[in-house]
This record gives C-alpha cells, sequence and structure tokens, in this order.
C-alpha cells in the first residue's frame, strides 16, 4: 500500500523534457518550487513529499522564466489548463513577431508600435489562435499557440470558417469562449507568486510572497478591509493602531541621533546621513498608520477563522465575558503611570 500511495503522489506530477518544467496535473501548472508547493498545497504526508522531491530531484529543470517555449504549433498539453482564445501578430515588413496575447486592445497597441493602421484592405494585423501556458496567473504568462483545429492564420480563413459553421455551432463556440474567459477573469484574481515589482528585502524578510500565493485578491481586501461594521471590539483595535503608531513617532525624539540614523539606514553597514523623525506632511503619517491598521485587522481576522480558536485567557471566556474582539472597553494607559495601572492591552491579549 505504501508503494501504491507513493507512486500515486508521483503520478500527479508531470516532467515536461521538451521544457524542462515539473507541471502539477492538479493545479495545472509549472512550478517554481516543487518543494514549497507540496508543503503548501498538497495534503501529503512527509514521507510522501520527500518521495516526490526524490523522484525528480535528479532532472534537469529551469526556471520558468528562463523555458524553452514552443515556437510552432504544438499539441495541447494535457497537463496544463485548457486551451484559450488569443491573438498573434502577423509580423512586419516579412519579420516574424513572437508577440502574443489574450486582450485584443494589447495586441492592437503592439501592432501599432510596428507601424501599422487598419485599413479597408487589411482590418486586422493579427491572427486568432489558441495558446496555453505553464504560468498562466504571472504578470507575463508567456503564451505559446497549440493545435485545438479551430484558429487560423488569416482573416480570410476566419470568414471562411465562421461561414462555414451554422448558427447552433456559432453559438456553442461562442459559450466556449465565454467561459474561457470567465475562467480567466478568475484566474486574474489568484495573486501570483513572483510580484512584478519590489522583490527586496522586505518582501523576503516577511515572506509575503509565500503566504500570499494562490490567494484571491478580492478575499484579501474584504479580509484587510478597514474596521467598518465589524465588532466593536475591532473598531477600538483600530483606534489602539493609531495610538501606538502616534506614541511611536512621538518616541523617537527620545533616542539618541546617531541611533534615529541607523534607524533611518536601508543599508546593513551604513548610517543614513539624516535621522529619523516625523514627517512633514502628517496625511502622509495617517496613510502609513491605516496601512499597518489594515495589516493587524487582516491578521485577527484570519486568526478568527482558523478552526479551533480560542482566546488566551480561556477560563474568562468560559464564563461568559465572550470574544475578545466584543468584550468591555479598553482602558487606555498614559506611559506615565505606574505599571500597577490597568493594562492598555488586557482585552487586546
Amino acid at each position: 500500500m505504501a508503494d501504491q500511495a507513493t507512486e500515486s503522489a508521483i503520478d500527479q506530477f508531470e516532467y515536461i523534457l521538451s521544457v524542462k518544467v515539473v507541471v502539477c496535473k492538479q493545479h495545472q501548472y509549472g512550478l517554481r518550487d516543487l518543494k514549497r508547493h507540496l508543503l503548501e498545497h498538497h495534503s501529503f504526508s512527509r514521507e510522501l513529499c520527500d518521495a516526490v522531491v526524490v523522484r525528480y530531484a535528479g532532472l534537469d529543470i529551469v526556471r520558468l522564466e528562463d523555458a524553452s517555449l514552443p515556437t510552432d504549433r504544438v499539441e495541447p498539453f494535457d497537463c496544463l489548463q485548457e486551451p484559450q482564445p488569443a491573438f498573434r501578430c502577423g509580423g512586419w515588413e516579412g519579420q516574424r513577431c513572437s508577440f502574443i496575447s489574450i486582450n485584443w486592445r494589447a495586441m492592437s497597441r503592439h501592432c501599432n508600435q510596428h507601424g501599422w493602421r487598419s485599413s479597408t484592405k487589411e482590418r486586422e494585423h493579427w491572427s486568432q489562435v489558441a495558446v496555453q501556458s505553464f504560468c498562466p496567473t504571472s504578470q507575463l504568462p508567456q503564451w505559446f499557440v497549440v493545435d485545438v483545429g479551430t484558429d487560423s492564420d488569416s482573416e480570410t480563413d476566419s470568414i471562411d470558417a465562421a461561414q462555414s459553421v451554422d448558427p447552433t455551432q456559432q453559438q456553442a463556440i461562442m459559450q466556449g469562449f465565454c467561459r474561457l474567459d470567465d475562467r480567466r477573469k478568475e484566474e486574474l484574481e489568484i495573486v501570483d507568486a513572483a510580484p512584478a515589482t519590489d522583490v527586496t528585502g522586505w518582501w523576503k524578510k516577511t515572506g509575503w510572497v509565500e503566504h500570499l500565493e494562490g490567494s484571491n485578491k478580492q478575499h484579501l481586501a474584504h479580509a484587510a478591509r478597514l474596521p467598518g461594521k465589524d465588532k466593536a471590539g475591532m473598531k477600538r483595535v483600530g483606534v489602539l493602531v493609531e495610538m501606538l503608531v502616534e506614541d511611536s513617532v512621538k518616541g523617537l525624539m527620545l533616542l539618541l541621533p546617531e541611533l534615529r540614523r541607523w534607524l533611518r539606514s536601508a543599508k546593513m553597514a551604513e548610517v543614513d546621513p539624516r535621522p529619523m523623525g516625523r514627517l512633514q506632511n502628517k496625511d502622509s503619517q495617517d496613510r502609513y498608520a491605516t496601512y499597518v491598521k489594515r495589516l493587524v485587522c487582516y491578521a485577527l481576522r484570519v486568526l478568527e477563522s482558523v478552526d479551533g480558536w480560542q482566546p488566551v485567557d480561556a477560563e474568562s471566556n468560559a464564563e461568559g465575558e465572550g470574544d475578545w474582539l466584543d468584550g468591555d472597553e479598553v482602558v487606555i494607559v498614559d506611559a506615565d503611570q505606574t505599571s500597577e495601572e490597568p493594562d492598555p492591552m488586557a482585552d487586546a491579549r
């Protein structure tokens, strides 16, 4: 049974020799990191994960961005998502162009860069094709053309094909294209593993890219929304965050200038010429405080959604005080008060 389970786990992945990429058949896209993908998107045991990694460890695997994609039309890959309609540039002055897009407006802008303009003789300077990608949710999905037996390479062929199809078939084709378009829109809502910009130390330190990979952008925005019709506790948390930011800014002036120069520096071994201080524009501080508030709201809502989660003070919760986000009013304490005063974060804990 163990060998059967191992083979079943390994069979959920496929190595494409011509491209040198490992594809997950369940999720239908190429993998940047097989081990991380197994841990975050599959419920295999550690032994099965290790067996899959070992199986593909000796193969020549390249980064998705460096994969040598097919240049000619090929048969669709069954392990990838179904082919979807796209447009391919017709080239210019006898030169073939490899630009492909699923958005005809983007294709039109691209063709205009060649110096082409629509005319009665040539309304469109592109052909309709079917495409696939090893990373369709990426900012640069790198499409390649596949043969599905329905696309064409010229406007004349497209017209002849359309005239030879009866209305019922045309309706079925249009419905298929609409379903593919809806699926594409859903895919665009998924956070990609590699952001288009800002891949600096901050992203590496926080690990947000890996944490949010595969998440739905609309769901994330809802979880990170500012307190509105939430419980009263969530609104109090927002007030506390604003107070915390303001107190932190005030506390900067209590630090030595040299320490504030280190805090301002973005380099590990070099101080900044100017020390960190309060922003001149109060609106900027409010905006940054809002970012922190949304981050805290996101973390608390995710925490509440975890099955089996209980407040830290389980004993008091069992006595009927209820969720800590809906408890009594939080007592705010000045920093000058003694340690015997009420703890300002007692309810939050």
